[in-house]
């Protein structure tokens, strides 16, 4: 991960997407910005966007976030400064032209690391944070659709070295209460980085009530423990096509559930 921290620093002012140096997209405060377009660009399930939205999501960013306004108070300060900053982010390097107007990230893993950021960044500002309101505004991050399995290895990576106490936090949060699209999110996580050997949060007892989970594969290793799904509460989901692999489901709620041509195998349901 610190190797691709450095390479996408390297990027940022000498990658081949650069049609002229970037002058000031960069630094943390411009890293939490390229965040925030990746995060917009996978929640709306689109990959570019033309320079009318790039444009005026620059003005959302700078309207949004003190930090972002201190950082460019300069170039906002001069005449034609704002047309500079815009002119600057249509040439930064992690951007590259599609079309005739159109801006996309230079390359999918660039956008699947700074959108494993936003998630990383809200499970950390959500665990430290004590007031609810704020906690439900942190996480309402993750309702986005589950990422690509790049993006879940990246944000898995970001957790690893990690302080756990907050993420850990953030993920009891989700587990207790069910949120569409947060919770289909974590539990795509979780399974994704115990099947890899990733930071993962536990599933027991997670709220998935009404959770569209078809076709989804819940499978526990080959050897070893099955995977403590116990207590899980699946009341009203479907499961259609659902594969339960080396489980463990005691105590499960399936009230409900839509389990048509769904497959268990060495799976637990006592309880």
């Amino acid at each position: 991960m610190s190797a691709w921290r450095t390479s996408t620093r390297a990027w940022s002012t000498s990658g081949p997407a650069a049609t002229a140096p970037s002058i000031v997209w960069t630094g943390t405060t411009s890293c939490c910005s390229w965040n925030r377009l990746a995060h917009r660009l996978w929640g709306r399930q689109s990959r570019s966007l033309d320079y009318r939205e790039l444009e005026d999501w620059l003005l959302d960013q700078l309207a949004a976030d003190p930090r972002t306004q201190l950082q460019y108070r300069a170039y906002l300060d001069r005449e034609e400064g704002l047309g500079i900053l815009q002119e600057d982010l249509r040439n930064a390097s992690f951007l590259v032209r599609e079309g005739e107007e159109g801006f996309r990230f230079a390359h999918t893993s660039i956008m699947e690391f700074f959108l494993a950021r936003a998630l990383f960044r809200a499970l950390e500002q959500a665990g430290n944070s004590d007031q609810d309101q704020d906690v439900e505004r942190t996480l309402a991050v993750w309702a986005i659709p589950v990422p690509s399995p790049e993006t879940l290895d990246f944000l898995g990576e970001l957790l690893r070295p990690s302080d756990a106490t907050a993420w850990r936090l953030a993920f009891r949060e989700i587990r207790h209460g069910y949120r569409p699209k947060i919770s289909e999110l974590m539990l795509a996580y979780a399974l994704h980085a115990l099947r890899y050997g990733q930071p993962a949060p536990g599933l027991a007892g997670m709220d998935l009530t009404g959770a569209d989970l078809d076709n989804w594969r819940f499978e526990g290793p080959a050897k070893g423990p099955p995977l403590n799904l116990i207590s899980l509460h699946l009341a009203g989901c479907r499961l259609m096509n659902a594969r339960f692999r080396q489980v463990d489901l005691s105590g499960a709620d399936l009230t409900g559930a839509d389990l048509r041509s769904g497959r268990r195998y060495r799976t637990q349901l006592l309880g």
